[in-house]
């Protein structure tokens, strides 16, 4: 049976990373691939995080905001990966592939300690959840072929494979939440408490919002420990929970004691898919999850009541009216994916096995379609997944030339990778990381389809510009005047991009 785990494993893992050896070989010579396959404008601020620190920085700034903040202990996670970074002497994209590989290790390990854990006199039905939970996804493919875009895309932090296949945090925050929740099934003394606040701490500072989904299934396994009229396990579930509550209630109070970073986070909304999305996102296999927990009341399995319970409590949290109500979908496919296979287990069907599997491979075309679609975007040169070599060459001058705290004038597009490539700040750059955001973009995408006139510049003086960039980006918006006007010198140039340092007024 571990033979069995190793090799799936093992496989995953080349599944999961060869996508981007290939992205490298394919680039075209003009371009550079920019390092992510799936959503890379959240991709470029986590390599923005890093970067600050690379450059010695403990403590967060904003770089897609002209408003400075003076720093705050949040995002840790990326901002160690940036001083490994220094350390190792490595690139911050090659720390941030490093981390997410030995992230989906992690993973991988706690998903096989869970469900042998749940299932521990049934290792078939164990290896078959472990199976769905890593390769599970929806039928978003059907709807695909109507042009529709479902949650089994892009919602990388719902679905263990999508985790594993973008980002480092998703991965290992899971990892730790899944590690609690199989305590919570074996625990039986507090000999490890020490282990467990410090794993939940780390929880709060990898993935804030799984310290919520933690309690929230800590809250189910009370409820059913009190209707099995059992002891709870309440110093497991104490010991776990209070560091990494109390490290996130001192995040929110920095971060709303500080006038910038609360414009920041006020606008960070992510709102939930409707209903029919859910729905075809995790289904077949939440057709069977809803099967199986119908068996594990039938058959009062106690240990799979917490599984029921996070499918339940997990559901109706993603609709109430709150701001980060999408985060309630973190891990969702676990529980699914365990009920999935008990369900399985008892429908009295002759052949299980094939059955098994054909629900599995009704589900892995999304999957390939991920995986292809970024590669057909990088071999074409999308200008999301690559970077114009000269756009590179002129970062490169940026970091040798300009201050550190010097704002940079650039596109929306090209402001998303000047923090990330550079360490500088730019006017806007990103949706939400972007203080007041929509303005913010609608005044960089004015100047730039001004062609840079006398009234503009005088704008970006007034924000405290130090240089503006101009590259292919900025030419889609508006062409270079003839005549710079007053108080811009061009400092920089090769093929494509011209950097321009503003002046400040006589």
């Amino acid at each position: 049976m571990r033979k069995r785990y190793l090799l799936t494993g093992v496989g995953l893992l080349l599944f999961l990373n060869l996508p981007y050896v290939i992205a490298l070989a394919i680039t075209d010579q003009k371009y550079m691939f920019g390092g992510f396959l799936l959503n890379p404008v959240d991709g470029y601020t986590y390599l923005a995080k890093i970067l600050q620190g690379r450059l010695g920085n403990w403590l967060f700034t904003l770089p897609y905001s002209a408003e400075p903040n003076q720093g705050a202990p949040i995002f840790w996670f990326y901002l160690l990966l940036g001083h490994l970074s220094r350390w190792l002497n490595v690139s911050p994209v090659f720390t941030f592939h490093l981390a997410r590989f030995l992230s989906s290790i992690a993973l991988l390990v706690s998903l096989k300690i869970f469900f042998e854990s749940l299932f521990a006199n049934r290792p078939q039905i164990a290896f078959w959840a472990y199976l769905m939970t890593i390769l599970g996804s929806g039928c978003g493919w059907l709807a695909s072929l109507a042009g529709i875009i479902t949650s089994d895309f892009w919602v990388a932090e719902a679905y263990p494979f999508l985790a594993m296949y973008s980002s480092p945090h998703f991965s290992l925050g899971l990892a730790l939440l899944i590690w609690f929740v199989s305590k919570l099934l074996i625990a039986k003394s507090v000999k490890t408490g020490w282990i467990l606040s410090g794993a939940g701490l780390l929880l709060s500072i990898i993935l804030p919002f799984g310290i919520v989904i933690a309690a929230l299934v800590a809250l189910g396994d009370v409820l059913i420990s009190i209707a099995w009229k059992e002891k709870a396990k309440y110093q497991t579930i104490i010991a776990f929970l209070l560091p990494g509550g109390l490290f996130i209630l001192y995040q929110f109070f920095i971060i709303r004691t500080d006038p910038v970073l609360a414009q920041w986070d006020a606008q960070n909304l992510t709102v939930s898919p409707p209903v029919w999305d859910i729905l075809v996102s995790f289904s077949p296999l939440l057709v069977f999850a809803v099967y199986g927990g119908v068996k594990t009341f039938i058959h009062r399995h106690r240990q799979l009541m917490i599984l029921v319970v996070w499918l339940v409590l997990g559901l109706l949290l993603i609709y109430v009216p709150f701001n980060l109500q999408r985060r309630f979908m973190l891990g969702y496919m676990i529980p699914v994916a365990g009920l999935a296979a008990y369900g399985l287990s008892e429908v009295d069907f002759r052949w299980k096995r094939p059955l098994r599997l054909a629900l599995l491979i009704a589900t892995l075309p999304t999957i390939f379609i991920v995986i292809l679609g970024g590669l057909m975007a990088v071999r074409n040169s999308d200008p999301h997944l690559v970077i114009n070599r000269d756009e590179m060459d002129a970062f490169v001058f940026l970091v040798e030339s300009s201050g550190c705290d010097d704002l940079i004038l650039a596109s929306p597009e090209t402001g998303l990778l000047i923090p990330a490539f550079t360490g500088r700040r730019v006017i806007y750059g990103h949706p939400f990381e972007t203080v007041d955001g929509a303005k913010a973009k609608m005044d960089v995408e004015a100047f730039f389809n001004a062609s840079m006139n006398a009234e503009s510049v005088e704008w970006a003086r007034e924000k405290h510009v130090k240089w503006v960039f101009w590259g292919p980006r900025e030419h889609d918006y508006g062409k270079l005047p003839d005549e710079l006007p007053k108080g811009l010198l061009m400092l920089y140039q090769n093929e494509s991009v011209r950097l321009f340092r503003l002046q400040d007024k006589e």
